[in-house]
């Protein structure tokens, strides 16, 4: 992996590419500290949480693991005393810990990150993961009866992007931004035929994000009718709004209720999982089950709470014997062979989701925490279910 030193802001794009090549290397390439960091405190405050983490990592190393630490955690410091640009409020740097030490990434953020910081095997990623929810971006289209605007709102850049005509112009938001000359024609619903084209090929342009109409609803069911059925299915809802309403309020409408609309489709995941969970049968739970249906590809959408919490645990790098609850032996139980790592099964879970492109819900709720804080939705569900669990069901009953 070659590192990234731009110091641009991290898009939600580029997060999901960074993510799945971190999640590519391979546990037996080395160490990497994975360090994430909240700029907000101001840089003093993140040495001193840097100084404080690596205080209690370097207490379970010796001789040459400990100095590559050491040349690692240097580097480290030097990367965070760069500057990093006025709206960088957030870090996260991965280091490859040897005698040479390398960045594999480094991601700057418009959005604060909790600090947190480890050295495993594998990257650190779940912090990335939790990021991903607040970079969402959907598109806008505010319509009223003589004029017409669209733009891009990303949850985690306090800019809008405003797209100009026939241009994708990033200028700062400007209120009387008019994408389409005042059409008083527009006020009986005939000026939109005109300008159809020029709309799809603008919001075709913003990807395969969600979409947003605001305004008159008179108006915005009229465009609705106009879209292409494509870009119907990306429609989240329409948003009343009054004629006075500026691009930048309807913007911050927007928000609101695009943050609703995610939350709502983690609880939905959750509640199938919870489902699933109940009848045997297309859902598993618990960090022992979800590992086993990640490790055999039977996995469709990984679900774990946002406050899962590390541990430790082992895995056999001969046999694949593994057990998430346990220090790791000499050797392994099975196989009798040393070839036994340590295991952090979240970084595990969250590492194997990237591998295989996985869909990750990070949702709240005492049901999962019950379950264990984790599971996932499988692919292949079995034509016949087990029944149910009785209601006296324990926590041992339901996690495998």
């Amino acid at each position: 992996m070659k590192p990234n030193w731009k110091k641009s802001i991290t898009r939600l794009h580029g997060l999901e590419r960074h993510i799945a090549l971190l999640a590519e290397r391979p546990a037996g390439a080395g160490p990497v500290i994975s360090c994430h960091l909240d700029l907000t405190r101001g840089e003093a405050a993140c040495r001193r949480f840097i100084t404080d983490q690596a205080s209690s990592l370097r207490n379970d190393l010796h001789g040459r693991a400990r100095r590559d630490f050491e040349h690692g955690l240097m580097l480290l410091l030097e990367r965070l005393a760069q500057r990093l640009g006025p709206r960088a409020r957030g870090l996260s740097l991965f280091i490859a810990v040897r005698s040479d030490p390398v960045v594999l990434t480094s991601l700057t953020f418009a959005v604060p990150v909790h600090n947190r910081m480890a050295l495993a095997a594998t990257p650190d990623i779940f912090p990335l993961l939790c990021l991903k929810d607040r970079l969402e971006s959907h598109m806008l289209v505010l319509v009223q009866p003589t004029w017409l605007q669209i733009a891009e709102v990303n949850l985690g850049d306090p800019s809008v992007k405003a797209w100009a005509t026939h241009s994708t112009s990033t200028a700062p938001l400007r209120s009387d931004l008019r994408l389409v000359d005042p059409a008083p024609s527009i006020d009986t619903g005939k000026g939109l035929d005109r300008h159809i084209k020029f709309v799809e090929r603008v919001l075709r342009a913003g990807g395969r994000s969600y979409l947003f109409l605001a305004g008159d609803p008179r108006l915005c069911a009229t465009l609705y009718g106009l879209l292409s059925p494509t870009l119907r299915a990306r429609l989240v809802q329409t948003l009343p709004l009054p004629a006075d309403c500026s691009l930048k309020q309807a913007a911050e409408v927007s928000m609101a209720a695009f943050q609703e609309f995610e939350s709502g489709v983690s609880q939905a995941t959750a509640a199938r999982l919870l489902r699933g969970v109940r009848t045997q049968g297309s859902a598993v739970a618990g960090a022992a089950a979800t590992l086993s249906a990640m490790r055999e590809q039977r996995a469709d959408t990984l679900v774990i709470s946002h406050d899962y919490p590390s541990s430790n645990g082992w895995v056999c790098n001969s046999c694949g014997t593994s057990d998430v609850r346990a220090q790791a032996p000499a050797h392994c139980p099975s196989c009798g062979g040393d070839n036994v790592a340590s295991l952090d099964p979240r970084i595990e879970l969250i590492r194997l989701a990237g591998q295989q492109r996985l869909p990750v819900e990070l949702v709240d709720g005492d049901e999962l925490r019950y379950l264990g804080g984790v599971g996932c939705l499988l692919r292949d569900t079995p034509e016949t279910r087990a029944a149910p669990l009785p209601r006296q069901a324990t926590t041992l009953d339901l996690v495998a």
